[in-house]
């Protein structure tokens, strides 16, 4: 009887582990659903990102009962549109977004419509919208859900128009990419990432979460361009830190006539000049935040129109920090253009407005200030010469950062650290406190 029972056991968790590693980490296959001339994709694993909420379930089942009994407050008999979006389509376990190399959108591959009835219902509530040839399209949020008979895309976008006729190339596409001719598919047919994404230029990229962090990794592919070799020093003192060069011209080739246009109307500053000017190097660090009081006085008339003054102390926290640019005549192009003057024998940078900024040139360029800049203390600086850039930040032991930022995920992160190699590798990782609820849940809440 005790091995029957036994053998009984063995098999259900044998049987639950085959289910489980088939469903959640099934073969990927990407071969005929990604169209010729498309050069990004992001695949969205949403088996995976299942699984993550599967264990976070098991590890804070408080958390998810909250949010169950949140949901059954809703009126039951009138289903939201997710939910007849979800019962309308037979949900893939790999969803993928795809676009070509001036594409101004991000289109899925085809998914599959398994209730037509419900997801008239679905469509019938949002708005219609015109110029996809030959398809009905509509808008849902900040999306746009085109349906081709027995499939649907979805299409995100920032444009509002002028998209329709370059998704619809890719709808009636014949050619498609296939595992093995397309090489540059590979980074996405791995299994065990949320979310990857991967280039016809070499870049790619994955989200993890490993732990209580949440973890990018990848190649920055004509990206990496961007950045040059250049001083990397770290202040391991600092709350936050910042060090690494960039190449100008490669930034201003980035920015579009808009962009520079919105720069222009914005701070007054031509962009390529301001390129021209700036070498590209730049360093600083956020090293202490302090509580200030400050005495505000006002005038109030009283019923006799007496004019009288009203005091009213405030606090405030007031950052001790520096950046510095580099660039000889960073300076100078500043100050013609009015965004450095002299005020009460100060030399300040005019375009900070919730701090007093002073701005000091320096034989390598400029430097900003704000409150008490500390000077570096022995031991305090790292130096790697194989970093381009790096930026990192760590929660101040008085909590400062995270009572001015009121978002859940960020009073909880613990520390943020981003890296770019001499060889076009970067890593960024997010760790969170997440003892209460996973990196899921808190992402979840903020949201």
């Amino acid at each position: 009887m005790v091995k029957k029972i036994s053998y009984t056991i063995v098999t259900v968790l044998l049987i639950c582990t085959a289910v489980g590693y088939f469903r959640y980490y099934p073969t990927v296959d990407v071969s005929g659903q990604i169209p010729k001339g498309a050069t990004e994709v992001v695949k969205v694993n949403l088996r995976q990102l299942e699984w993550a909420f599967v264990k976070e379930a098991l590890q804070h089942p408080s958390q998810f009962m909250k949010s169950g009994e949140q949901a059954d407050k809703g009126d039951p008999k009138t289903p939201s549109s997710f939910e007849l979006l979800r019962k309308a389509i037979d949900i893939p376990a790999n969803l993928m977004f795809y676009r070509g190399a001036n594409d101004s959108f991000w289109l899925s591959t085809a998914i599959a419509i398994k209730d037509a009835d419900r997801f008239e219902e679905f469509t019938a509530q949002l708005p219609k919208y015109e110029g996809v040839s030959g398809y009905q399209c509509f808008k849902f949020n900040a999306l746009f859900v085109i349906r081709a008979k027995a499939t649907c895309h979805v299409v995100y976008t920032f444009r509002k128009s002028g998209w329709q006729t370059e998704v619809a190339r890719f709808l009636t596409a014949e050619e498609y990419e296939h595992d093995e001719h397309s090489a540059w598919l590979t980074p996405i047919l791995e299994k065990s990432s949320i979310l990857s994404f991967t280039s016809t230029d070499g870049g790619h990229g994955k989200l993890q979460i490993q732990g209580n962090s949440l973890v990018v990794e990848g190649n920055l592919g004509r990206y990496g361009a961007l950045f040059l070799q250049g001083n990397n020093a770290l202040s391991t003192e600092a709350i936050a830190s910042i060090s690494g060069k960039i190449d100008t011209g490669v930034l201003s080739s980035m920015l579009d006539n808009n962009s520079k246009q919105r720069l222009k109307k914005v701070t007054g500053l031509d962009a390529d000049s301001l390129m021209f000017h700036w070498t590209g190097a730049l360093s600083g660090k956020l090293a202490k935040l302090e509580k200030k009081r400050d005495t505000i006085v006002s005038y109030e008339y009283d019923d006799d129109f007496n004019k009288v003054a009203v005091k009213k102390v405030v606090e405030r926290w007031l950052p001790s920090g520096a950046l510095q640019l580099q660039g000889t005549g960073l300076s100078g192009y500043l100050e013609r253009q009015g965004a450095i003057k002299t005020v009460d024998g100060e030399t300040r940078f005019v375009w900070s407005p919730l701090f007093k900024t002073t701005a000091v040139t320096t034989a390598a360029g400029l430097r900003f200030q704000v409150g008490e800049v500390m000077a570096p203390q022995e031991g305090t600086e790292v130096d790697r010469k194989d970093w381009v850039f790096n930026f990192t930040y760590k929660a101040d032991p008085q909590g400062v950062m995270q009572g001015l930022i009121a978002k859940p995920w960020w009073q909880h992160l613990d520390s943020f650290e981003c890296r770019i190699t001499t060889t076009n590798t970067i890593r960024c990782e997010l760790q969170f406190d997440t003892q209460s609820q996973g990196v899921l849940g808190l992402l979840r809440t903020s949201f």
